[in-house]
This record gives C-alpha cells, structure tokens and sequence, in this order.
C-alpha cells in the first residue's frame, strides 16, 4: 500500500529538570559528528593517494590559474575603481581551456587507476567502516541518537561531499542540536498516548484543544506534556527527559510514528526548543482523485511596483497569477541590512577610538600583543575577549576607554539581538505566505510542472576574472526570495497530497515565444513585457516561462 510521510511540528519549552543532561547528550552527538568527519578526511586523503594520477603539468596549471586570479583581485583593490582586467581574465580563459582537455585525460587515467586497486580501495572502505563502528560504540549516545548522526547526517553529507568534491566540516558546539529516538517497525499514533511505551509517550489532550470556537480556550487546552527517551539505566529502565508544548494540532489517528526529535537551537542569546514527529500514514487517493487539471511555476526573482515577484504560475485552462513577496517585507529586509550598516560603523567606530587612545601610551605588554592585529578585526567578538582580559588587569588611566568599549558593547549586543529577531520574524512570515500558496495549489491541480534546474549555481560567488560588476543588487533580492524554501515546500506539500510534480528542462524558456516557437535575443533585465519580433505577440517574461513550462 502507497504510503505518505509527514513531519508534524509543534513548539516546547525547555525540560522541566536535569537541563545539563539534555546538553550533554547534544555536546556528545557533536564530538560523534567531529569524530566521523576525521574519520572520513583520513580516508579521503589515503584514498586519493591510491587512485590520483601522478600529472605535475595539471597541478602547474592550476598553480597559474590561481596566481593569475589574485592578481586580478590585487590590482582591483589596489585601485578601488573599475579597471581593465581583460589580458589577464582571458590568459584564465585559455588555461582553463588547456586544463579541461588535460583533465579528460587525467579523468581516463584516474578510472584505470580505480580498477586497478579496487582490492586496496575496499581495504581502505573497509577500515572505514570499522572507524565508524568504534565511534559510535564508544560516544556513550543511546541508539537513536547515534543512529541519527550516522544515518541522518553523517552518511547524507559524505555522498554530498563526495559528488561535490568537496570536504565535511567540524562543527562548533553551541548549545544547539537535537535529541532522537527511532521507532522500528514504526507506532501507532494511538499508542504514544499510553504509559507502555518506552521511547515516546505524550499526554493526550482534550478534542476541543483543536474544535473549540473560542481560540482562548483552545490554547488553554493544548497545554500538555511529553518525554523522549535519552538513554537506559543499568537495568536497562528508560532514562527520560520531559518537556511541556502546545499540541496545536492533533496527529493523524491512521499513522504510525517512525521517529521524534526535540530541536535546540540557538536563536540570538537565547534558545529554541522544537518537537517535530514523522509520521507515515496511507495516501488518501479520493483526495487526489478529486484533482484534476496541470499547472507550470515558473521560480525567480524580478523586482515589480508590487512587490518582489518569486512565482509565477499558469494552468492549462488559461488562468494564471503571480506569487509576489509585498513591500512590507522588502522593507523590513532593507531594515536588516540597514542594522548590519549601523552596527558595523560602530565596530569600526570602536576600533578607531582604541586605535587613537593606545597612540602615544605607555601600554602594558599584553595590551599591545592582543591589538597586534586590530587593523584586521572583524568581529566584536574581539572586543569582548579584550575586555574579559582587561577586567583583570585594569591599570592607571584605563578607566575613560574601558568604559566607552562597555557602552559600545551593550549598544551592539541590542543592535544585534534585534537585527536576529527581525530576521527570524520575517523569515517565518515569508515561509508562512509560501505554505498558503503551495497549499492552494495542491488542493485544485494533479500535476505541478517546474524548472530542472541546480539553484545552488545561481548561489555561487563569481570568480575573479568575472568580476563582481551587477551582482550585488540581485544576490540581495535573490537572498530576499530564497526559491529554493519555495520549491522544497511546494514538492513537500505535493507530495504529502499525491499531487506529481514534473521537473522539465528550463533552458530558453523564459525567451522562446509560447505563441509562435521564436526564440528572442533582448535584454530581459530592462523590462517585463517584451514583444516578439516574429508574431508580434507581447507577453510578461515570467508568464511566457510558466506556459512554456506547462507545454513542454
């Protein structure tokens, strides 16, 4: 039978007691996660020891692509204006070109290699899974815990890293993470509001919590209680850690739980706690039934008198609209950026005062060695460091400036936890318009048809020899969009629903003409409309896109 998995998430606060062992069992999922990514980097290391070809001239090619990179870079700061880099960009150009034809050869060279160690590389693989099992075995994590690190994070990442070629990173511990229990076999929803179960266990709340018309009263009665599982006794008895939550909305009584997580994280100076339960229970295919029809989205951002345009999306019966983000949020993004302004003039503000005060001074040594580098600071974080020393080493004439630094701090600690909780509004405001429009979608249409396309590329810094000229006006709106949240909540709302989603090739979509086929050569950044040079037909970009989509 077709099954569906939803996460159901619901908000908590902190456990009633015994808060450092919920951080303990966090800061040992961290260690487990460093652990493993040692593990995988001394495996990558040997590994392409065994199978990269010995080629001196690739790696002087890329020596020189580098060298050539920062020169560009050098000369474009030295002279803080725009200047003529082309004779350097297109030396890059034609070694890149040299590299690629050089590469295929080293690829070929490289599969040789692959097949002729296969017994070495599996002995290799071999001992990595045995590291693996070793850290895990001795990270003192109940099985859930461990197994979600392992599953969850740690396996997901390497393959990511490994098609990437890139390298996992350590984490720094903070506080945040989560606690897991996996529930094999899966549990009847019904179940987890009963004592007899030892991983999970929920304090049923009354049905009017989510019936009741007087919305007071139904936070009143979503008031409950739950407990995950951390760990056992030596008689093998739970270790439990409570928590309090609002159960604003009930679990289906058809499904069956497979895991549940309490999310900490750090928001601010100040945490989060969330719990989130998956839950698969059987697809309800008379709702999908009920659907008829297909639908194209064409994602993007393009700046409208409306508002921030992300979507826009026609159907096969000629209806069509466009999903726009209004100006109320654009603005408070602006306001965003305008605090980060603020708050970086007065860090350079600050180092600037200090600068000038400690000229001329006669400065105990450890002063001068912590302000060696106070040209290169980045980060109040310095400052707090300092003043945390200076505390106990306080000296004559000191008092003016130690005071000032105190005042810039509490002025930047408020600067800086308002910038977080505007962010965290508005990003929740956002996600939340997003849900509603995926949710209309799903309930009238039976197919979703959107653009195949890698959104990470569009993320990606452009290189020295590319320069940065026009990039950064639409790296804000594109930030302000974040389609790619849009997209994973359109397919995550389609596919709890049973509505197929269709992924078709984007290229020329926006500029080939859906009336007549014609493929148009314009400047699509100047403006929306654009009329075709064939048929005469005038047309929005973005709807274009959308039918096209729909057609192919």
């Amino acid at each position: 039978m077709d099954t569906s998995c939803l996460a159901y998430e619901y908000g908590c606060l902190p456990p009633s007691h015994d808060l450092e062992k919920m951080i303990d069992v966090l800061y040992k999922r961290n260690q487990l996660w460093n652990e493993l990514v040692t593990i995988e980097r001394e495996h990558h290391a040997k590994s392409q020891e065994l199978i990269t070809p010995d080629n001196p001239e690739l790696i002087e090619l890329d020596t020189k692509i580098e060298l050539l990179r920062q020169e560009i870079k050098t000369r474009r700061k030295s002279a803080r204006k725009s200047i003529d880099v082309s004779e350097l960009a297109e030396q890059v150009k034609q070694l890149k070109t040299e590299r690629k034809q050089l590469y295929a050869i080293v690829k070929e060279q490289k599969k040789v290699l692959i097949a002729e160690r296969k017994e070495q590389l599996a002995i290799l693989e071999k001992n990595r899974r045995g590291k693996v099992k070793k850290a895990y075995a001795a990270s003192g994590l109940y099985w859930g815990n461990y197994n979600d690190v392992i599953n969850n994070s740690y396996n997901v990442a390497r393959i990511r890293a490994m098609k990437e070629g890139k390298e996992l990173k350590y984490h720094r511990f903070d506080g945040s993470g989560k606690l897991s229990v996996q529930i094999q076999g899966g549990l009847a929803v019904e179940d987890v509001f009963k004592s007899k179960n030892n991983l999970l266990q929920i304090q049923l709340v009354d049905e009017a919590a989510w019936t009741c018309p007087i919305r007071a009263e139904r936070r009143r009665l979503s008031r409950s209680k739950f407990r995950i599982r951390i760990g056992s006794n030596e008689d093998r008895s739970p270790i439990w850690m409570d928590f309090l939550f609002v159960m604003h909305r009930p679990l289906p009584v058809e499904g069956m739980i497979k895991t549940a997580s309490v999310v900490r994280k750090k928001l601010g100076n100040t945490y989060r706690y969330t719990l989130i339960i998956t839950v698969v229970f059987p697809q309800h295919v008379q709702k999908v039934s009920e659907k008829a029809g297909s639908i194209g989205i064409d994602l993007g951002w393009r700046m409208t008198n409306k508002g921030l345009r992300v979507a826009y999306w026609a159907d096969e019966h000629g209806s069509h609209d466009q999903l726009i983000l209004p100006t109320a949020i654009l603005d408070r993004f602006q306001t965003l950026k305008d605090l980060k302004s603020i708050r970086d003039n007065h860090f350079n503000d600050a180092c600037q005062m200090l600068k000038t005060w400690m000229q001329n001074k006669s400065l105990p040594e450890w002063l001068r060695e912590n302000t060696k580098y106070i040209t290169q600071w980045k980060s109040p974080v310095k400052f707090v460091l300092l003043l945390k020393e200076w505390e106990e080493n306080h000296f004559s004439g000191d008092q003016e400036i130690t005071a000032y630094l105190h005042e810039y701090l509490k002025r930047e600690n408020h600067l800086w936890l308002w910038e977080f909780n505007l962010r965290d509004k508005i990003q929740k405001r956002r996600r939340e318009l997003y849900h509603i429009f995926a949710a209309k979608i799903v309930k009238k249409y039976s197919c979703i048809i959107i653009e195949k396309f890698d959104l990470r590329k569009v993320a990606e810094k452009p290189t020295a020899e590319e320069g940065t000229q026009g990039t950064l006006p639409m790296s804000f709106n594109r930030t302000i969009a974040a389609v790619s949240i849009l997209r994973n909540i359109i397919e995550a709302t389609a596919g709890r629903e049973g509505v197929a989603i269709v992924p078709v090739e984007a290229k020329n979509s926006t500029i080939t003409c859906h009336v007549c086929g014609s493929i148009e050569k314009f400047e699509a950044e100047k403006s929306i409309f654009h009329t075709c040079s064939v048929c005469g037909t005038l047309w929005d970009q973005d709807y274009n896109a959308a039918l096209n989509l729909l057609k192919r």
